[in-house]
C-alpha cells in the first residue's frame, strides 16, 4: 500500500482513484518551492487608487522636479485608459513621493518647532535682562 492507500504495484490504480489524484496533487503543493503572490496594483492604480496616484504624481511642488512632469502623465494616462500596464514603472515613484512628503513634512514641524522653542527661550529671558537693563539704568542715573 502506498501513503495514500493505492496498491504499491498497481500502475494505474493512481489514475483511476480519485483520493489517489487528490493526495498526489496535495502532495505536490505541500512539497513544491515557495514562491510570492502577485498584488493588484496594476488594477488598484485604475480604480480605489487612482485619484490618489495621479495627486501624487502630477502636484507642482518642489517634489516634482525629481521627475519629467509630461513623461509622468503620459504613463498615467497610458495607464489609466489600460492602453499600458505602468504599474512596475509608477509604484516606484507614487511610493517616492509619498515619503518625499512625508519627510519633507516632519523637517518642516521640526524647523518650526525648533524656531518656536528658541522663540520662547529668548521671550523667557527677556524678563529678567530687562529687569537687570532696568537696575542697571537706575544704578548709572544715582
Amino acid at each position: 500500500m502506498d501513503c495514500c492507500g493505492c496498491s504499491a504495484g498497481s500502475k494505474s490504480a493512481p489514475a483511476r482513484d480519485p483520493l489517489c489524484r487528490a493526495a498526489l496533487r496535495q502532495r505536490e503543493i505541500v512539497h513544491r518551492r515557495k514562491h510570492g503572490f502577485g498584488v493588484p496594483v496594476a488594477e488598484w492604480f485604475r480604480t480605489d487608487l487612482r485619484d490618489m496616484l495621479h495627486e501624487q504624481l502630477t502636484a507642482n511642488d518642489d517634489g516634482a522636479r525629481w521627475f519629467e512632469p509630461r513623461v509622468v502623465q503620459c504613463m498615467l494616462d497610458e495607464h489609466t485608459s489600460d492602453a499600458t500596464n505602468w504599474s512596475t514603472q509608477l509604484w516606484p515613484l507614487f511610493v517616492f513621493r509619498l515619503w518625499y512628503r512625508a519627510t519633507r513634512n516632519e523637517r518642516r514641524h521640526s524647523r518650526r518647532h525648533r524656531r518656536r522653542r528658541a522663540g520662547r527661550r529668548s521671550q523667557s529671558l527677556r524678563g529678567p535682562l530687562q529687569e537687570i537693563q532696568a537696575s542697571a539704568d537706575l544704578e548709572n542715573t544715582d
